[in-house]
């Protein structure tokens, strides 16, 4: 669930016309998310050179957590605009996971490492989007997995950095 927070984007527009009866909002909700991926993914990229990539994984699930939060507000559009903006960031888990596969295996066969962590997040979010899907048909409601999702993210976010202080001296 937790690599599938990006992925809620797919779900916008069905989540806004089941929730609020909105039509419109979520098609434009899904193109503000794809701004704020291609501006995070830049910010993203030049921070995680002069920052430790752990603590920005865990400051991108914290933020992806909340926003998954926020949309359980859909009722404030201007929450859940900027929400999708921030929602935008999760999208650059990828570009951190090339620091933190750097970091962990000192560039020893880097392409293998790398390739790896990529097909990981890929399958969290494939099995992640099945998984939510699964649960707003079950529970015929979308606040069920996305606090679920919240509430994983934020987890996950507190392992990696608990993860990262237990083997810190692997890593420098």
């Amino acid at each position: 669930l937790c690599a599938s927070s990006a992925m809620f984007v797919q779900h916008l527009p069905s989540y806004f016309i089941v929730t609020n009866g909105d039509y419109e909002i979520g098609p434009t909700l899904m193109s503000i998310s794809m701004f704020g991926n291609l501006l995070f993914k830049m910010l993203v990229g030049e921070s995680v050179e002069k920052h430790n990539p752990f603590y920005l994984l865990s400051t991108v699930l914290i933020v992806a957590s909340l926003c998954l939060t926020a949309y359980l507000f859909n009722t404030i559009k201007l929450l859940s605009y900027v929400a999708s903006f921030l929602i935008g960031l999760s999208f650059s888990i990828g570009v951190i996971s090339s620091a933190i596969v750097r970091k962990i295996y000192k560039n020893r066969n880097y392409s293998y490492h790398y390739s790896l962590a990529n097909i990981m997040i890929n399958m969290g979010a494939s099995f992640g989007l099945s998984i939510f899907t699964v649960l707003k048909e079950r529970f015929n409601s979308y606040t069920v997995p996305l606090i679920i999702s919240s509430i994983s993210l934020a987890l996950c976010a507190i392992l990696n950095i608990y993860i990262y202080k237990k083997n810190r001296n692997n890593y420098e």
